[in-house]
C-alpha cells in the first residue's frame, strides 16, 4: 500500500486544531469521505489508531503523536535531500520557492517584479499561505526557501524583521458603535468595552491572526457571539460591514472592501495587537537563498507597505 506520507502528515498535524474529521477535510479542501479513507488507510498501514474519532473534539492518539513527529522527519529530510540536489538538476537550479500570506497582493506585482531585475536568471515559485500557523513547518520542512509573513521565532530559523501591522475594528450600520456620516471613527477604550455581547464575523480557528484578536477580546473581558466563520480576511470584512457582525482585519483589507455600504472602521492601538512582520528562512539555507531573502526585505523597505 502507497501513502501519500506528506497528506498524512498535514491531516495529523491540523489535528489539534479541530473537532471533526469534516473540519479537517474542510481546511485542506478535501473531501470528508476521501481524508476518512487515508485515515483508515494509513492506520492499515501503521497497524495502530491514529486518531481517536470516537469523541469530540478529535484528538490524536499517542502512537499518532509519534507517527507525526516521524513523518516530519522524513518529510523534512526528503526536502533537504531535493534542495541540495537543486543546483545539480539543470531545470531546478535556479528555482526559489516563497510562501506568503495573501492579503498582500496588491504591492506583490512591484516587489516581485523588482526582484526579479535583481536575479533575472531565477525562476520563483510564489505559494499563497492563509494561516501562518503552518509556515514554521514550511521552512523547517524545507517545503518553502522563504516566508513572507508573521515574524517566526525558533531555532531552526532566522527571522528579520520587517514592520507591525496595523489592524482595524469594522463596525456595521445596525451595530449601537455606528457613528453616521463617518467612515473612521476614533478608538476609546469607552467603545472598545460596548462591543461585550455583539456578533463576530470570525477567521477560522487554526488562523494566527484570528487567536491573537481572541486573546485581545480575553484580556478585555469581553465575550462576542461568533455569527459566521470565514476562511479568508476580504469575505469576512464584506459579511461584518452587511451587518453579520463587528470584525477585526486587517489594514491592507480596506482597499478590497466595497465603499457604497454605510460602516465605520476604527484603528486599533499597534500596542494592543502584535502583528510583528518578517521574512523567515531556514539557518540551512543556501547561500543564495540568504542573498535573495535580504534582496527581498530591502525591497519591501523600499517600496513601502501600507502598515
Amino acid at each position: 500500500m502507497k501513502l501519500d506520507e506528506e497528506l498524512i502528515f498535514k491531516i495529523l498535524e491540523i489535528t489539534k486544531n479541530c473537532k471533526s474529521i469534516s473540519e479537517i477535510a474542510h481546511q485542506l479542501y478535501l473531501s470528508q469521505p476521501y481524508i476518512s479513507q487515508v485515515i483508515k488507510n494509513a492506520e492499515k498501514f501503521y497497524n495502530v489508531k491514529l486518531i481517536n474519532r470516537k469523541r469530540i473534539p478529535i484528538y490524536l492518539t499517542p502512537a499518532g503523536e509519534q507517527v507525526k513527529e516521524g513523518l516530519s522527519k522524513i518529510i523534512s529530510e526528503r526536502n533537504k535531500i531535493n534542495t541540495n540536489l537543486r543546483p545539480f538538476i539543470e531545470s531546478e537550479e535556479n528555482t526559489i520557492r516563497i510562501s506568503y500570506t495573501p492579503i498582500w497582493s496588491r504591492q506583490q506585482g512591484i516587489i516581485f517584479n523588482e526582484l526579479q531585475k535583481h536575479y533575472p536568471n531565477t525562476k520563483f515559485l510564489l505559494c499563497n499561505v492563509f494561516t501562518s500557523n503552518t509556515s514554521y513547518n514550511l521552512i523547517v520542512n524545507h517545503t518553502s526557501d522563504i516566508f513572507w509573513g508573521r515574524y517566526l521565532k525558533g531555532k531552526e530559523i532566522t527571522s528579520t524583521f520587517l514592520y507591525r501591522q496595523i489592524a482595524y475594528l469594522l463596525i456595521p450600520k445596525n451595530s449601537p458603535l455606528f457613528e453616521r456620516g463617518k467612515r473612521e471613527i476614533a478608538f476609546s477604550n469607552e467603545k472598545f468595552n460596548q462591543l461585550n455581547g455583539t456578533n463576530l464575523v470570525s477567521l477560522e480557528s487554526d488562523s494566527w491572526f484570528q487567536q491573537a484578536v481572541n486573546h485581545v477580546f480575553l484580556d478585555n473581558g469581553i465575550k462576542t457571539k461568533q455569527s459566521v466563520i470565514m476562511n479568508d480576511f476580504i469575505g469576512a470584512a464584506e459579511l461584518a460591514i452587511q451587518g453579520w457582525g463587528i470584525n477585526v482585519t486587517l489594514a491592507n483589507t480596506l482597499d478590497y472592501i466595497s465603499t457604497k455600504e454605510e460602516f465605520n472602521y476604527m484603528k486599533l492601538p499597534l500596542s494592543m495587537l502584535n502583528l510583528d512582520t518578517g521574512l523567515s528562512i531556514s539557518n540551512e539555507a543556501s547561500k543564495k537563498v540568504q542573498q535573495i531573502a535580504n534582496s527581498l526585505a530591502q525591497i519591501i523597505n523600499d517600496v513601502g507597505w501600507r502598515v
